[in-house]
């Protein structure tokens, strides 16, 4: 069980650079899911109607606003990083099933929307859930497994 929640994958270098993705992708998160929930939901679904996306069925939206809200700090701080991981894996694989992809979004664009950042983020997630978080995280206090003493 803690080979599963936490493997040392990177040195202290790798473990740096991991922390200053998880940091910077954990506070978007947290801040796109904050503002579904706690401020402006209908004019992210009016943005997404003005935009001629159609919206994705009102149950997977609060999924993804919850999923991103709570996901956000995990990543951030670097505790539970596999599971939530998997929970941004999912969100991020709904937000190109249910709106990037039926709208035949490219992958770049200048002007019109894309599924280029969604993209991102999702590679990002599938990072995290196969590397892990690093040194510099809780998971490493909590389920790394202690050296014994050499006899």
């Amino acid at each position: 069980m803690r080979k599963m929640m936490y493997c040392d994958a990177v040195g202290n270098i790798g473990s740096f650079a991991l922390l200053l993705v998880r940091l910077v992708v954990g506070v978007a998160f947290f801040y796109h899911g904050d503002a579904k929930i706690h401020h402006d939901v209908d004019s992210w679904m009016n943005g997404m109607m003005a935009a001629g996306q159609s919206p994705p069925p009102s149950w997977v939206q609060m999924v993804a606003a919850y999923t991103e809200y709570v996901c956000g700090p995990l990543l951030i701080v670097g505790f539970l990083t596999r599971f939530a991981s998997l929970g941004l894996i999912g969100m991020m694989a709904g937000a190109m099933y249910f709106v990037h992809l039926p709208k035949h979004d490219p992958f770049v664009a200048v002007t019109d929307a894309s599924f280029e950042r969604a993209l991102v983020y999702l590679v990002i997630a599938i990072m995290f859930f196969i590397v892990g978080p690093g040194r510099l995280s809780l998971d490493h206090i909590f389920f790394r497994t202690p050296k014994l003493p050499k006899l």
